[in-house]
């Protein structure tokens, strides 16, 4: 991962090649086909887990659903965007729709998560299907 975001720094994510990702990793092909489908696979995974470590990180003392939980994630997605924006200038337009993705998901995994904590006469999959 850390190589994929030293490479999306210097290049658009058109020209990275999966050689490329492995020579930085120091990984050969098969490893990487192991993990990866493809470069936009290691690019979702990569977005994925850094926004859902940052949401966990932020959210880790919140105990129930509140204004102060809501203002706490979107100031930590403010956050987020703003650094992949500036780490990933030259891709921005490339991660947008991805970010966007990832975040309304792992938001919502939130939001159940916490919402099922606090109701919990109510199954989790009522919850999800009525939020």
């Amino acid at each position: 991962m850390n190589a994929f975001r030293e490479i999306a720094k210097e290049k658009k994510l058109v020209s990275i090649t999966v050689k490329d990702i492995t020579e930085r990793a120091t990984v050969n092909r098969a490893t990487f086909y192991a993990h990866f489908y493809d470069k936009y696979d290691i690019m979702d995974y990569t977005l994925s887990e850094t926004i859902l470590k940052n949401l966990n990180q932020s959210l880790n003392m919140v105990a129930e659903l509140n204004e102060k939980a809501l203002c706490q994630c979107f100031i930590t997605i403010t956050s987020y965007i703003q650094d992949t924006h500036e780490e990933c200038r030259l891709n921005s337009e490339a991660y947008g729709e991805i970010v966007e993705k990832r975040v309304k998901e792992e938001l919502e995994d939130i939001f159940l998560k916490l919402m099922s904590d606090e109701h919990k006469d109510i199954d989790r999959e009522t919850l999800a299907t009525s939020a």
